[in-house]
Formats: structure tokens, sequence, C-alpha cells
């Protein structure tokens, strides 16, 4: 399998934000509302079972793509996130899908979750989303989120050329069934370009805080199965701020935080990604 560079866009300019204190940081994990929800392995299951749809892939021009990646919404905030600047992007930016990393909600609430399928469906593009923190912490998150939303864990293979990879890493960790069918799924996977989208980076800057996924062996065991199989990107949320690093040839982002009065550093935003036959580009766009 060759190796494919992923190149930063030319049109708009990248903001690359470094932080100095680790007391800029993003939500609080609060591990304990989680509980009331299945765990992530039986979340994984039931996503790779067939009893929860699949989204079929977005009808694009297979010549030339766009897509968007948000995360962290918070639908349900006092601040309201902005999306008619979002919906303005979208169509002067010629976007064809977007992609929704997790926390969309702010509290799990059933009224933030059909807020916040008003606020995807006004965007008028096919979206998918993976499932956060955040979207649990109410004992009724998981049911509310599948029928929202779908599955947590699913891939999308995109005009036979692009792998979109959704991992569920809602509780800071992915678990031995979601690490296997992983696995498989990059080890038969024939595109030019895979990239693999969830809530939590797997990295978080100079020093280790709480805002990673929890386990140095998790850890290092996707890092190893993302540079074998020669991802071009891992791309989360979680942390409010932007970041971009390169890590054994794949390209770790950090795509930061939609809401106002959610982001500990840095500018409001998204990442761009932009594909053609021949290669792969981004562009950071931030909030004026």
């Amino acid at each position: 399998m060759s190796s494919t560079p992923v190149s930063e866009f030319p049109v708009i300019s990248v903001r690359l934000l470094l932080v100095s204190c680790l007391a800029l940081t993003a939500c609080t994990t609060e591990y304990g509302r989680l509980f009331p929800n299945p765990p992530v392995e039986t979340r994984v299951r039931e996503c790779l079972s067939g009893t929860i749809p699949w989204p079929d892939p977005p009808r694009v021009d297979t010549n030339r793509f766009r897509f968007a990646i948000l995360t962290d919404l918070h639908f349900g905030d006092p601040e309201s996130v902005a999306l008619g600047w979002f919906r303005y992007q979208l169509e002067q930016l010629d976007i064809d899908f977007v992609c929704v990393l997790g926390d969309i909600t702010d509290h799990g609430l059933p009224a933030e979750y059909e807020q916040a399928r008003r606020g995807l469906d006004s965007f008028g593009r096919p979206c998918y989303c993976a499932i956060g923190n955040h979207d649990l912490y109410q004992s009724n998150g998981w049911q509310s989120f599948k029928q929202t939303f779908g599955p947590a864990c699913f891939s999308l293979l995109i005009a036979n050329r692009l792998n979109l990879i959704f991992l569920d890493t809602a509780e800071g960790t992915l678990g031995p069934t979601q690490f296997e069918w992983l696995e498989t799924t990059l080890e038969t996977d024939t595109s030019t370009y895979r990239i693999v989208l969830t809530h939590f980076p797997l990295y978080d800057g100079f020093c280790p805080t709480p805002f990673r996924l929890a386990s140095p062996t998790e850890r290092y065991k996707l890092q190893s199965i993302l540079a074998r199989h020669r991802v071009a990107a891992f791309v989360s949320g979680h942390i409010h701020g932007w970041r971009h690093t390169t890590i054994e040839g794949v390209n770790h982002f950090v795509a930061g935080s939609m809401a106002p009065g959610r982001l500990d550093y840095g500018t409001r935003g998204f990442l761009l990604f932009e594909a053609d036959r021949d290669s792969l580009h981004w562009a950071r766009v931030a909030y004026p």
C-alpha cells in the first residue's frame, strides 16, 4: 500500500496555536456520570451487529469533493453555536458533507438532542457524527444518540477513494472489540486515503493531561495501527482548541470547538478537507 501525503490547503491560512498552560483545558470528563449508559464494549458490539443501520455515504463529485469537520458544539449551552456563520461557509466553500466529532450536546438531555438535530438538519447536507462524553451525561444518553444520529462506530467509503472511520471514545477508551474491528477494517481497505475520526485525542500536547485517551497501552497500540496502515489523519475534539502535529507520518488534528464560551484557547473554527483524484488537502477555517 503506497503512502500518500496530505498537504495543507493553499488558499486558507492555517494558524497553529501554542499553549503553555495546562490550566487551559477542555470539558471535564466526569466518568461517573457515564456509568448508567452501556459501556463502550456493549455500544460498539451493537453498532457492529447490524441492529443500528449505518448511514449511506454522501453523493459527491468523484473528481473533487470537500467536507468539514466540526467538534464540541455543545447544543444546550446558554451561548449559541455560530451556526449562521458556518452555514454561510458551507455555501461559500462548496462543502459537500459534514462530520461532527462528539459533545454535540452539553448535558445529553433529550431536548438538547432535538435542538442538535434541528441545527444539523439546517446545514442542508449529510452529517455524520461521533459520540462524546457530554452526549452520555444522562442515563438515556446512548439511546438518545443512536436514535438521533445512528451508530457511534462505523465507516464510510466515499467515491471508492476515501474511507472515513468513526470510533467511539466517549469514555476515553476504545476496548478490544473496537480495536479488532479497526484493524480488520484497515487491513481489508483498498482506498487511497484513510481518516480516523473520534472524540478523544490520542495526544494532548507536550505534557500528559486527563484530556486524551486514558490508557497508555491503548495510545501506543492505536498509534502503531495508524502508522502501520498509513492512515492519512487522526482527527479528534474534546480539547477546545486547535492543534496539529505529525507523528510517524500520521497527521494528528484536534479540530477545536465551535461553541462560544466553550473554547479554552485560540479561535473557534472548523477543519476543511478537499479530496481530488490525486491528492488530499486540509485547512483550518477560523471564525472571525
